[in-house]
C-alpha cells in the first residue's frame, strides 16, 4: 500500500513523527474522513484482508498502538 507513511503530531508546542504501518494508515485515513472508529476497523479488516474480530482486539489491547497514539495526541476531543 504505502512505502514509507508518517503521522506528523503537534501537541503543547511540541512536535513528533510516528511512522505508520499499512493498517494504521488505512485507520487514520478513515478516521480524517469521519468515519467513526468501528468503521475505521472495519475498513482495515476489508482493505488489508484482515479478520474483523482481530483487528478490533488489537485496537482495545492496553499498551498497544492506541494508547502511544492518544498519549501523543494524535486524536483530539472537540467538545
Amino acid at each position: 500500500m504505502c512505502t514509507t507513511c508518517i503521522a506528523l503530531i503537534r501537541k503543547d508546542y511540541y512536535t513528533s513523527i510516528i511512522r505508520l504501518t499499512d493498517a494504521h494508515y488505512v485507520f487514520l485515513t478513515a478516521m480524517q474522513r469521519g468515519d467513526s472508529v468501528q468503521q475505521a476497523l472495519k475498513c482495515v479488516a476489508e482493505q488489508l484482508g484482515l479478520d474483523i474480530e482481530l483487528v478490533t482486539n488489537a485496537w482495545r489491547q492496553s499498551g498497544q498502538v492506541r494508547d502511544r497514539w492518544f498519549d501523543a495526541g494524535v486524536f483530539i476531543n472537540k467538545c
